[in-house]
């Protein structure tokens, strides 16, 4: 051998290639209804520097000149069924090493424009979105519910389904209203009361 092994920076650079791989798979299977079910290497050779380039060029657009753009990417994304955090896959997995991250030039404010624009919009994706955060909470539901059965199954209850609604972003549940808070009666005035007994005299 010529020399020694870096073993860190092999590791790393392993852990790397398979969170591109995981983000790739996952870019594939959001838009597969779109792009018909392309093979990994098609869709990333051919789709993925396509939705990239037109992805952040309004963006920088928009920064230059000022011209409302952010609203071309989010209906890039809605065509695609993919989500903003689709968007931060989509440029991670098409940066290269040396080369000038196009997200760089954009100013802050455009990319502030543009999440707060995507989040005020609806979206409707043919798929059930789950965050991170999400799913370390149901592995941890899962992991301390220690109730079986005799057959050693193990026993749900009502609440794990009510933290679903909560963690599933396919579910929005409807807010209750406040119940109408009673109307306060209206008080008698001196002048009724006396007419009241008055016509309680007369009747005796």
């Amino acid at each position: 051998m010529g020399g020694m092994i870096n073993f860190p920076a092999f590791f790393g650079k392993l852990s790397t290639t398979g969170k591109t791989h995981r983000l790739l798979q996952e870019l594939k299977f959001h838009s597969s209804i779109v792009t018909g079910g392309t093979p990994e290497q098609t869709f990333n050779l051919d789709f993925l520097t396509y939705l990239r380039w037109h992805l952040y060029r309004p963006l920088q657009v928009q920064t230059t000149s000022g011209t409302s753009e952010v609203h071309k990417v989010t209906q890039l994304l809605d065509d695609y069924d993919l989500t903003r955090e689709d968007f931060d896959s989509i440029m991670e997995i098409g940066q290269f090493h040396g080369k000038v991250n196009p997200i760089s030039n954009v100013d802050s404010k455009v990319k502030s424009a543009f999440t707060r624009l995507y989040n005020k919009e609806s979206h409707m994706i043919p798929y059930a979105v789950l965050s991170a955060a999400a799913a370390k909470k149901i592995r941890k539901v899962a992991t301390d519910n220690g109730d079986y059965d005799e057959e050693g199954s193990q026993v749900h209850d009502g609440s794990e389904e009510e933290e679903g609604m909560d963690v599933d972003g396919m579910i929005k549940e409807s807010k209750k209203k406040p119940p109408a808070k009673p109307k306060p009666k209206a008080k008698k005035s001196s002048n009724d009361s006396a007419a009241g007994k008055k016509a309680k005299g007369r009747k005796k």
